[in-house]
């Protein structure tokens, strides 16, 4: 849960680098765990944010197929969207 909160923490503050390797790591440790599904999510926003629409899109792809039942799939859906829009 730390590396997770810590990862969120980096991300509000704008150190999109450091967040992302945080929320990667995450996802290698833990790839079962009650985050996963966010972590993957908040990496396609990452990765939006820097301009990196198809790299997003595979990101919130991840999210619908590792996790179709989580509470970020609707989000991931409309992300989706918006990083194909772009």
């Amino acid at each position: 849960e730390t590396l997770y909160q810590n990862a969120l923490q980096a991300k509000s503050g704008n150190q999109l680098d450091f967040a992302m390797q945080q929320l990667q790591d995450y996802l290698r440790f833990f790839p079962d765990g009650s985050y996963a599904p966010n972590a993957q999510y908040h990496i396609g926003e990452i990765l939006a944010t820097q301009g990196k629409f198809d790299e997003a899109v595979q990101a919130f792809d991840q999210v619908l197929e590792k996790y179709p039942d989580n509470s970020k799939t609707l989000d991931a859906m409309l992300s989706k969207g918006r990083a194909l829009a772009k």
